[in-house]
């Protein structure tokens, strides 16, 4: 599944429309969330989409259960976590 697919499911699940994450990130139009979606987008865009509808990507290392979760406050950071 690619990222936009992703965000445009917690988009739904969360009632959240283009325009309200248009909003959410001061972009000027609303059509620059609708070319996001359009296509697979980069990971610091779908983590920053992903934020604003509360939502977090986590990463799991298969071999060894070592996690990392992407974690925004003001700029993006990788958090590492053992499990």
């Amino acid at each position: 599944m690619q990222g936009n697919n992703i965000v445009k499911e917690a988009m739904t699940l969360s009632k959240v429309t283009q325009k309200d994450l248009q909003k959410l990130l001061n972009l000027k139009s609303q059509s620059s969330i609708s070319t996001m979606l359009k296509s697979d987008m980069r990971i610091s865009t779908f983590v920053k989409l992903l934020n604003v509808l509360d939502c977090e990507l986590v990463v799991l290392q298969k071999s060894d259960d070592k996690k990392w979760e992407v974690i925004i406050i003001v700029w993006m950071m990788l958090r590492f976590t053992g499990k």
